[in-house]
């Protein structure tokens, strides 16, 4: 069975991709792969934040056109990238199990930061949680892949500090990286933060069955539920 897989060309994607093929693998043996990796409107644009695309799901709307053309047979996505409601004829095919839905604090812990510390991030809701916690920091809007956030303080960007997401440290071997991983009590992560999502055509019947084989129950529910709660309030990934 050849399966073509969508994805986004980045180094944490492409992680993603590949332990997606090596789950499908594992419960069917013959299946191949080829990858088509595209840049979306996004990755394209390193510089406007998120909030100022004026689309809903900015990772997402050009694989489900590749889905929609055949291009591809699955896009594989970071959960949280992927808006609540699909385009017409595309499901969620499969959630396997969830690595650590939430954030870590990279350069120096919470306590730690000095007065006035420059914190990077890209997110509205990172930003508004750093800022109830710490209201003295300064949060500095950053975009990019992990790598080059990383550098953002060992002296490229002049920051003390940034906030991404424990699972993608952990997916590309960076776990050390973090200096704090962040409470959920007071620092709640992004819907569906830490889980993969595989998206389908729902009429791709046999390979519906080949990925519902990859499924976690467990997962599907709790970002199910999580999901639910987003759609309900209208808002998007953040």
């Amino acid at each position: 069975m050849l399966i073509k897989i969508g994805t986004r060309s980045s180094p944490l994607a492409m992680a993603q991709t590949h332990h997606i093929m090596g789950l499908i693998k594992a419960v069917l043996p013959e299946a191949e792969f080829t990858l088509h990796a595209i840049a979306t409107m996004a990755d394209r644009d390193r510089v406007s934040e998120f909030h100022q695309f004026g689309v809903v799901g900015v990772f997402a709307v050009e694989h489900e056109s590749q889905l929609l053309s055949r291009e591809v047979d699955c896009v594989v996505h970071s959960l949280k990238d992927l808006p609540t409601s699909l385009a017409e004829g595309l499901t969620l095919a499969a959630v396997p199990s969830r690595e650590d839905p939430r954030d870590a604090l990279c350069g120096a812990t919470l306590h730690e930061l000095p007065q006035g510390a420059r914190v990077g991030t890209g997110s509205l809701r990172r930003r508004a949680q750093i800022q109830s916690l710490r209201p003295d920091v300064e949060v500095v809007p950053i975009r990019g892949n992990v790598g080059p956030r990383l550098r953002k303080i060992e002296g490229e960007g002049g920051l003390d500090a940034v906030i991404l997401a424990a699972a993608g440290l952990r997916r590309l071997g960076l776990s050390g990286s973090a200096s704090e991983t962040m409470d959920p009590a007071v620092f709640p992560y992004a819907v569906g933060q830490g889980a993969l999502g595989v998206e389908a055509r729902a009429d791709d019947e046999n390979l519906l069955a080949v990925l519902k084989r990859i499924e976690d129950p467990t997962a599907r529910a709790a970002v199910e539920a999580e999901r639910a709660m987003m759609h309900a309030l209208g808002a998007g990934c953040s």
